[in-house]
């Protein structure tokens, strides 16, 4: 699991939804990257409606892959950002290396993880 200082509250959820940003989107998800002060960690959150799966134990499974495979990416990232990922029905028959590079790729794309 993300540490709690990595993860963005949900009170900041609606801010940053109307915060300008670079906006990137998978077949998987879309991510919303809004940079911060450089000298702030980079923070991460995952959203997943019931659009996506009607069970909450589903959600939450999904939003742990999440928080998992972005641990083993977090040494790469770079501080000052805040970035919000809206997961589409399509993760639920995804692989998790799919994902994982799907992942990457528009972290890489969007400034946040190291090339």
């Amino acid at each position: 699991m993300l540490q709690r200082k990595r993860r963005i509250p949900k009170a900041f959820f609606e801010k940053i939804a109307q915060t300008r940003g670079t906006f990137l989107v998978s077949e998987y998800f879309s991510i919303k990257i809004v940079p911060v002060s450089p000298s702030e960690e980079t923070r991460f959150a995952g959203i997943v409606s019931k659009k996506v799966s009607p069970l909450s134990v589903r959600r939450n499974a999904i939003r742990r892959l999440l928080y998992r495979i972005l641990m083993t990416l977090y040494p790469n990232i770079q501080p000052g950002f805040l970035v919000l990922f809206s997961f589409k029905p399509k993760v639920n028959i995804v692989e998790h290396g799919i994902l994982k590079r799907e992942i990457e790729s528009l972290l890489k794309r969007g400034g946040v993880l190291k090339k």
